[in-house]
């Protein structure tokens, strides 16, 4: 046996109850957010935070936010995640709970039992099959190409009679 295979009776019971029969394993959470490779911040499922968050970074939040969160890159919700405010990020991942608006430049996707009571404004929108919104959708457009700056064409060099 290789030991990159799983002893595949471990995996799926516990050890025997006293009646003999495993007991099946306890069901497993639904799927973690992609996770980006730079580093995030976390804020814990026992973490309140009353106020404006402002970062440069991704932002995963599993506890409770009352004010207002932007960021320049991904902003993760957590299943337990509870956010009464509004978030602005290039894309925003939703699994929890949010009563505020929602803004993304890129993407906005609500996974799982995702709740939103607020207006969503984004370029492109996914929405799982549970997934709860309340509000308005604005479904913005992509910014057109910016044109490239003129340059007049060379002309080619002139020939001289060779003497």
């Amino acid at each position: 046996m290789s030991i990159f295979e799983r002893n595949k009776k471990s995996e799926s019971t516990f050890p025997p109850t006293a009646a003999g029969k495993p007991e099946p394993a306890p069901p497993r959470p639904g799927p973690a957010p992609p996770r980006p490779a730079e580093t995030q911040t976390i804020i814990g499922p026992r973490v309140l935070i009353k106020g404006d968050i402002n970062a440069e970074e991704s932002i995963r939040i599993e506890g409770t936010i009352e004010g207002r969160v932007t960021s320049k890159d991904i902003v993760y919700i957590g299943a337990h995640g509870q956010v009464q405010a509004d978030v602005e990020a290039r894309e925003i991942h939703v699994m929890g709970t949010v009563r505020g608006n929602l803004k993304a430049q890129e993407r906005i996707h609500l996974r799982g039992n995702a709740r939103v009571e607020g207006d969503v404004s984004t370029r492109k929108l996914a929405v799982d099959e549970n997934a709860f919104i309340m509000g308005r959708i604005n479904m913005t457009e992509p910014e057109p190409p910016k044109p490239a700056p003129k340059t007049r064409p060379k002309k080619p060099p002139e020939e001289t009679p060779a003497p």
